[in-house]
């Protein structure tokens, strides 16, 4: 059998080839009846060379391997990809809104960081803050000296005074606190305060349509003080990926400064993406391919792929004349397209749809033409659909190593990961979550994988899928539970 570079391609030689080789050099060299077995002179000495030539012959190979993108991986893939013009997606850093709170002036610098209470995952602020009573999202105020009668209490929120003037008797801290609290939540400002009682009040910004507090600029008179401010502050997960950290876990302050004193988050992180993988790069690159042409479903689903942030792209098209399944007008198409800017997915759609074919979609941007006229381009943001998924899993006592302390965390977090992964029209199968869960945890004999659209009726098949199928125009948005 001939090896090397052949006209079919490269064929290794393998160690056995190599060891026949080397043998039968031995014998032609000092007698067909030396001895070679292992533990011979000869033996060891083919045992010896063996191994790295056959090493040298592996590197060829992976050598040439590496200028083809069907075969090549990692670095070398990205050298391929990169002769047409496409990139690897990097990983990107999971990122959450936290609040922080502490005395009004005090800064926390740039990269501060704070840990969830479950795993321990760490965030980290993206820019220096330093809390300020005017841009405040809770506030805990309390009274200067003692209380007493004629003495003025006023809270200004938002340019709006709530203002409260003791009787003594009977009024005491208690007293003043409460009345103030029940002035605020029978006023218009957008927060809502609690009495602490003592003559300690706390103002929280109500939730806005993004779930977020609201912040509200508040000032005081001399009569009062304030102890503690909190202010949004955006952050970053330290590890790229799908960091998860659920709402009012990023409670544990790692980095320590002086008069920094709480910190949560009112909602769960937004995972990050982990690093495009060898596979998906192949494909993106196959479809980039199609790019320079124009009209087809390709050349427009590999261009708007191609705009930056873009995580996921489907076409559909409708080459009949009537209305079809889908909702598409007869000769029209529609994207559909998970993540990138609009204007730049509008750009691309126009610059390589078919001219007079209506692009159908929710969503219409007016872009300019090559002849300065305007004309408007729909595209369609996929709907998100919620699943839960479920997991019930027991312990194997005799594993090595054995189920660790934070197992249900590692489960949840893999599970997670695996839903965050769905792509647009994908549907949920239990079976989609088994494979990463075993790999994520170990000491587990048994478990079970179950997912539900409702929280309520559960799915624990592969094959009822039925009540989990993704159209086109959908796609799953995971929620864990063990």
């Amino acid at each position: 059998m001939a090896f090397g570079l052949l006209s079919t391609g490269f064929v290794r030689k393998h160690l056995a080839d190599i060891v026949d080789d080397l043998e039968a050099a031995l014998q032609a060299a000092f007698g067909i009846n030396i001895r070679l077995d292992s533990k011979s002179v000869f033996g060891k000495l083919v045992g010896a060379f063996a191994q790295p030539a056959a090493d040298v012959w592996e590197l060829a190979e992976a050598v040439f391997n590496s200028f083809y993108p069907s075969t090549a991986e990692g670095t070398a893939l990205d050298n391929c990809c990169e002769l047409v013009g496409v990139t690897r997606i990097p990983a990107t850093q999971s990122t959450v809104t936290e609040v922080l709170e502490g005395t009004v002036g005090t800064t926390i610098g740039i990269n501060s960081k704070v840990a969830t209470v479950t795993v321990g995952d760490q965030f980290q602020t993206t820019a220096a803050i330093t809390l300020a009573a005017s841009v405040a999202v809770r506030s805990t105020t309390s009274l200067v000296g003692a209380v007493v009668h004629g003495k003025v209490y006023t809270i200004t929120i938002n340019g709006t005074p709530f203002t409260y003037t003791a009787t003594v008797p009977p009024d005491d801290a208690d007293a003043v606190s409460l009345a103030l609290k029940n002035l605020i939540n029978a006023g218009a400002e957008p927060v809502t305060a609690t009495d602490l009682t003592g003559g300690e009040l706390q103002v929280d910004g109500d939730a806005g349509a993004d779930g977020l507090p609201t912040p509200f600029a508040l000032v005081i008179n001399a009569n009062l003080s304030i102890d503690k401010v909190g202010n949004l502050q955006a952050m970053e997960s330290v590890e790229y990926g799908a960091v998860i950290g659920y709402a009012s876990t990023l409670t544990d302050i790692v980095t320590q400064v002086s008069g920094w004193t709480a910190a949560w988050n009112p909602l769960a992180a937004t995972l990050g993406n982990e690093e495009e993988t060898d596979s998906a790069l192949r494909l993106r690159r196959a479809l980039s391919l199609a790019t320079p042409g124009s009209g087809t479903v390709d050349a427009i689903r590999a261009a708007v792929l191609s705009v930056s942030a873009v995580t996921a792209a489907f076409v559909l098209e409708n080459t009949g004349d009537a209305v079809d399944g889908n909702g598409l007008p007869g000769h029209s198409f529609e994207v559909v397209v998970l993540g990138g800017d609009g204007d730049d997915i509008a750009e691309e759609i126009w610059d390589h749809k078919g001219a007079g074919i209506y692009s159908h979609g929710v969503t219409p941007v007016v872009v300019s033409d090559s002849q300065g006229f305007s004309q408007t381009v729909r595209y369609t943001r996929p709907s998100e659909i919620d699943i839960w998924v479920r997991g019930t899993y027991t312990e194997d006592p005799e594993a090595d190593p054995g189920f660790p302390t934070n197992g249900e965390d590692l489960m949840e977090t893999a599970m997670l990961a695996t839903g965050q992964a769905l792509t647009i029209g994908e549907d949920a199968l239990p079976a989609h979550f088994y494979g990463p869960v075993l790999a994520a945890c170990t000491g587990i004999r048994t478990l079970l994988i179950e997912i539900s659209l409702d929280g309520i009726a559960w799915v624990n098949t592969p094959l009822a899928i039925a009540a989990l199928e993704i159209s086109a125009f959908e796609i799953a948005h995971c929620e864990a539970t063990l």
